[in-house]
């Protein structure tokens, strides 16, 4: 009989760390100009009388949004939305399915409707706001990704430190200048040969001390078997050397996919920073 009852309780407890509620919503993007979805995670203890903060989580380059709770992934966020107290936002830009080119997150100067960087701050988050009981504030607005998504957070950080305070990138190609065929990357930015300072613009390693000031928080890492290692290793250095505040650590994952270990430092990351500003 008791052990009978412990095992209800151990199943009791095991499915509440499941319970996330999962949203899946698409709608009329005017910046885009095109229909965009989206995907919401929230704990299941939330309730519309209190409010949270919001993680806006970028997908990787040719993915897309339901790539995070894919299980082969192996993020798994909605495991671990109900041990943390704050919503999860993850947009879709479109590339996974081939529909369009991969986005990086920016605002393309050479690209018709492909402002991915506006699209973030002027649409989405304001739907995300208006739809659901978030804290709208900076302090209480994060941002993060793996890999193109990586660079999108920071690239959006520098871009609009007004808006997220709070940023965290996974395996991010923080220097896109040694891919010149890549990954749409001149299909959003022009050749680079004859557009070279479209790319620098937005290259999060030279950009990287327009951050030196800014109350925010900042946490990246990656590792030797990561594409993106040794500038990774160059963007810590670079921060370092115009004081900006961050933590850099290294692992030993390769670069695709992302541990569920990993989305667990995330989350509690971001909950200890949302914590501070309760």
């Amino acid at each position: 009989m008791q052990k009978s009852m412990l095992l209800f309780v151990k199943i009791g407890i095991f499915s509440a760390l499941f319970a996330a509620r999962i949203d899946k919503e698409t709608f009329a993007s005017r910046v885009l100009h095109r229909k965009t979805s989206y995907i919401v995670l929230m704990p299941e203890h939330s309730t519309s009388q209190k409010r949270y903060p919001v993680v806006y989580l970028l997908h990787c380059a040719g993915c897309h949004a339901g790539l995070y709770l894919d299980k082969d992934y192996g993020a798994q966020p909605q495991k671990l939305i109900d041990s943390v107290d704050f919503i999860i936002a993850i947009p879709d830009d479109g590339s996974g399915r081939g529909n369009f080119p991969q986005s990086w997150w920016l605002d393309s100067p050479v690209k018709k409707h492909m402002d991915l960087s506006r699209f973030l701050v002027e649409e989405f988050k304001p739907r995300i706001d208006s739809l659901y009981p978030t804290l709208p504030g900076r302090k209480n607005t994060g941002i993060a990704g793996h890999s193109m998504g990586g660079f999108g957070a920071l690239h959006n950080m520098i871009e609009h430190p007004g808006v997220f305070g709070a940023a965290y990138s996974i395996k991010g190609a923080v220097d896109i200048m040694p891919f010149p065929d890549n990954w749409s990357l001149p299909e959003i930015l022009g050749r680079q040969s004859a557009n070279r300072e479209n790319w620098t613009q937005v290259n999060v390693l030279e950009n990287a001390c327009r951050l030196k000031g800014r109350d925010i928080s900042l946490r990246f890492y990656s590792g030797p078997n990561d594409w993106f290692a040794d500038a990774n290793r160059r963007l810590h250095h670079t921060l370092d050397s115009c004081s900006v505040p961050h933590t850099y650590y290294e692992t030993g994952e390769e670069h695709t996919g992302f541990p569920f270990s990993r989305m667990r430092q995330v989350m509690f990351y971001f909950d200890s920073v949302f914590a501070g500003t309760r």
